[in-house]
Formats: structure tokens, sequence, C-alpha cells
């Protein structure tokens, strides 16, 4: 059996022992809220390479403690896979935490974001963060109107995220984040209303910031943005948008090529929303779970999840959380559309509902939301291209041109080679030609 030679080097590199790992390993499992732990003996039978997939809570740990995203990256090699065929996974799950959910934390960003982001040794929130110590936040007592300041903050960045792209806006977020995020390790609350408040207003900031960053392509930022998120959205127990935050890291693993992360993320979502969540909220996690279905090539669950999303939906209202506000008629149609189109790849009579919902959904979304209409053209263009349409999907990508040109988005530039692929084929055809050399 070989030895574990990474881990080995990984524990080395810190100067621990054996005894010393298990130690530290042992603290992290009990902030997650596990009463197990393990010894030194089973630090050495990692090493030695007698256990190759350790158990899940304990893979978790040592991810954090040595600021890794992957299982791999540890040296662990998943039980029947070839580790030469697999990707590098660069979620770093949110599963072992769901035991945890309802467990209080006395100081929550220095044991839960400090582990959950990999923290070493002597490495305090602010450095991890990148905040200028120059700059660090004064302690001070929050209040009511310091909460609205974070939310008013945060619509604006949400705004502007969806009318242009994640690129644009995500530094401005991030920073904005860091001084959430160490306004919350500094000070203290009026009251016990707006601490809730003012977690939920950071793990709002969070999701947001986090889903710009994701749509700009950074996603380790993504990634560290919405594990913040989710523990604030505990910390301020508000169960929807901690759902809300985990389907968006479920989009994310799909497009990471890790459907099977994104449906445990889901579970874990649908779960802990149960009966706290707006028929909005509702739709929109069943749909995302359809998009998960889709993605893994399950077309039964994913039709099945695309129903029970339209049967509950409600369009939002006044008194649905605002940043649920953004899931009108427009956009569960184009969410469906994505999770059918991904299903229709292994089942083609789905291509006309899908295109129905994608062409809805692109010619109603409004001037807010150029990104999201773009996303659905693009699908629309390689559906027309699969159907032998050239001259209609020309048209199509034209639109995408058109209402894609003020966003900077690198998924939507994903979605650019995602028409030329399609397209490809009838380049002999003129207007096409034409087309792909003008795909950015």
């Amino acid at each position: 059996m070989p030895r574990n030679e990474v881990l080995v080097t990984l524990r080395k590199a810190r100067g621990w022992t054996q005894e010393d790992l298990a130690q530290q390993v042992a603290q992290v499992v009990a902030v997650l809220g596990s009463n197990v732990a393990p010894d030194a003996r089973l630090v050495s039978a990692w090493e030695r390479g007698e256990i190759r997939w350790p158990q899940r809570h304990y893979r978790h740990a040592l991810r954090m403690l040595f600021g890794v995203t992957s299982d791999e990256a540890l040296g662990f090699i998943r039980p029947g896979k070839d580790p030469a065929r697999r990707h590098p996974r660069v979620l770093v799950s949110v599963l072992d935490f769901e035991e945890s959910s309802t467990v209080r934390r006395a100081d929550f960003l220095k044991s839960i974001a400090g582990v959950a982001f990999g923290l070493t040794a002597g490495e305090d929130l602010q450095s991890w963060l990148g905040v200028d110590p120059s700059r660090s936040v004064k302690p001070r007592v929050l209040g009511a109107s310091d909460v609205a300041a974070i939310e008013q903050t945060t619509a604006r960045f949400a705004a502007w995220e969806r009318s242009q792209g994640g690129i644009l806006s995500v530094d401005a977020m991030l920073g904005q984040l860091n001084w959430a995020a160490t306004l919350l390790d500094k000070s203290r609350f009026a009251s016990e209303q707006v601490r809730r408040r003012m977690f939920s207003a950071v793990a709002n900031l969070a999701e947001v910031a986090g889903f710009a960053a994701y749509d700009a392509g950074m996603h380790t930022e993504a990634r560290r943005a919405f594990t913040l998120g989710v523990h604030a959205a505990a910390e301020g127990e508000d169960w929807p948008l901690r759902a809300n935050i985990l389907s968006d890291m479920a989009r994310q693993a799909i497009s990471l090529g890790h459907p099977e992360d994104g449906l445990d993320l889901m579970q874990i979502a649908i779960y802990g929303a149960d009966g706290r969540a707006t028929p909005a909220t509702q739709a929109m996690l069943q749909v995302v779970l359809g998009r998960v279905y889709g993605a893994m090539g399950k077309v039964r669950e994913c039709r099945n999840a695309i129903a029970k999303a339209d049967h509950v939906y409600e369009p939002p209202t006044d008194e649905d959380p605002a940043w649920i506000s953004y899931y009108i008629p427009a956009q569960l149609a184009g969410d469906s559309g994505h999770a059918l189109y991904s299903a229709a790849q292994h089942d083609v009579s789905l291509r006309g509902e899908t295109a129905n919902r994608l062409a809805t959904a692109a010619e109603t979304y409004g001037p807010k939301y150029p990104r999201a209409a773009a996303f659905c053209l693009a699908r629309l263009a390689a559906i027309r291209f699969d159907e032998g349409e050239p001259d209609e999907a020309v048209a199509v990508g034209r639109r995408l041109l058109d209402i894609g040109s003020g966003v900077a988005s690198a998924r939507l530039n994903d979605d650019y080679r995602l028409v030329y692929a399609h397209a490809k084929r009838y380049q002999s055809h003129g207007d096409v030609a034409e087309l792909v050399a003008d795909l950015p």
C-alpha cells in the first residue's frame, strides 16, 4: 500500500507530530459539533496509506487545517476511482456542518470562519480577508441603522451585478464584505434582534459578493464568500437565506463539473428551508435541484423537480425577503429552461419545451436583467443549430450579441463559446460565418 506522502509533507511543513495533527483535527471536529476524534494511530494509518479515504468529517477538518479545497490535495483517493482521471475539486462542501447547524457558536468569526476558511495558527481574520490593519474597524455598538446601511448597499450591488456582470463589480463587493465581516468581529449589538438582522444582512452581502465572484470566474473567492454567508445566515437563524446561498453553491458545483456536490448541497438547502420558505423561494430551490438532475443526466428527476417548481411558484411580493425579489416569472422560465437544456442532451424530445421556456424568459426579462436574458439566448441559439435551423439560430445569436454587449461575465463568455461550438458545422453558411466572427 503506497504511503500518503502528500499528507506527511503537509504535516511536517507545519512542524506537527502525528499526535499534534490528531489534536488539531479533534479541535476542528468539536467546533463542527462532532464528539468523535482521531488519535495518533489513526493519523499514522492515513499516512501509511492503510486508510486511503477517511471519514467525511475527518477529511473536512483536514481540508480546513491545511487550507486546501479538495481531498485529492491531501493525498486521499476515493474508493473505486482512478486518481489519474479525477478532476480537481474546488468546492469545500458544507455537508459536515449540517449536524451542527443548530449549535450556537459563541464566537462565530473566530471559531467558524477561522476553520472554515483555512486560517493557520496565528493568522487572524483580517489577514485572511486581506483587510489593511491600518484601516481596521473600531469596536462599537451596532444598531438598526447599521443593518439598514448594509442592506441598502447589498441591494445596489445586486442590481449592479445582475445588469453588468460580476467582473466589473466583484472587487468592490469583496472589499465591502471584508469591512462587514470585520465589523461583526469587532462590535457588539444593541439587541438580540439587531444581532440576528446584522448576521442576515452580512450573509446576504456574502451571497451577492460570492455570486459576483462566481460570475467573474473567481471560484476560490466565491467559495469563501458563500461559506461565510452560509454560517452568517445560520447565526442569524435565517434558514431560507441559508438555503439560497447553498443553491448558489450548487450552481457553482454544476458549472465546475461536480453536480453530485450540487445534489448534496440542494438536499441540505431544501431540508433546511422546509416550512420556512415562501413559494418563490421554494420554486427557486426546486428549479436548482432540477438543474442538478439535468446536469447528472437524470431526466425524469429533472422534469419532476421542474413540475414541482411550476406548481408551488408564486411571484414574489412585499412579504418575500428582498433577496428573492429577482425571481420573477421570467427567471422561473429561464432557470427551468437551463435545467431542461441539460436534460435535453440526454432526451432530445425535450428540446421543444426547453426552447419555449428559454424564448419566453428572454422576451420577458426586461432591461434590468440583460445577463440573464443573454444566457437564455445562448442556449436557444444552440438548440436552433442542433435542430438544423441556422437562419433562426443566427437571428437569436444576433440578439444575444446585442443584449450581452454591456455585460462583463466569465459565464457569458463561456456561453459565447457554447454558441460557437454548435455553429461550427454551419460555417459555410455566410450569415453563420459572420456571427461566429463576431462572437467575443
